[in-house]
C-alpha cells in the first residue's frame, strides 16, 4: 500500500465483517482534515454491485454516482447525477437528478420538498379494482 496523506494509504482493503468495515471507515474518518478526495470503489455485498462516488471540490456535496452491476452479459452501469442543491431544513437536497442508465434517462426536478409531512392512512390503503369499460 501507499501513503498519499499522513496515516491513509491507498491499496485494497478487505472487510470480512460489518463491524470490521465500521471499524476501519471510523480509522480512516479520524485521519481526515478536511478537502481530501476519496474514490471508494470495489465489489459490495455478495460481489455484485460495484460503485464510484464522485463529490463537488468546492462544496463536498455528491455530484455523480455510478453503480456496476454484474449480469450475465457483463457489467451494467447505472449513472445517477445530483445537482441544483437546495438547504431543506438544514439539509442540503439535489433538486435536479438524472439518472442514465444503457438505453435511456430519467430526469427528476423538484420543485418543492417538505420534510417530515405528516402523511395520513389513507394514502396507504389499496386502491380500488380497476374497471374495464
Amino acid at each position: 500500500m501507499k501513503e498519499t496523506v499522513p496515516g491513509i494509504t491507498t491499496g485494497e482493503f478487505v472487510s470480512n465483517s460489518p463491524d470490521e468495515t465500521l471499524d476501519y471507515g471510523q480509522q480512516l474518518g479520524s485521519r481526515l482534515v478536511g478537502g481530501e478526495i476519496l474514490l471508494l470503489s470495489g465489489p459490495l455485498g455478495a460481489g455484485k454491485t460495484r460503485f464510484k462516488l464522485y463529490f463537488d471540490e468546492e462544496t463536498g456535496l455528491l455530484a455523480r454516482q455510478v453503480r456496476y452491476s454484474d449480469t450475465p452479459i457483463g457489467l451494467v452501469p447505472l449513472q445517477v447525477d445530483y445537482a441544483d442543491y437546495r438547504d431543506v431544513a438544514g439539509v442540503k437536497v439535489p433538486f435536479k437528478i438524472v439518472i442514465t442508465w444503457t438505453d435511456g434517462q430519467s430526469n427528476i426536478l423538484l420543485t418543492d420538498v417538505q420534510p417530515n409531512v405528516a402523511i395520513g392512512p389513507e394514502r396507504f390503503r389499496k386502491p380500488a379494482a380497476a374497471t374495464v369499460k
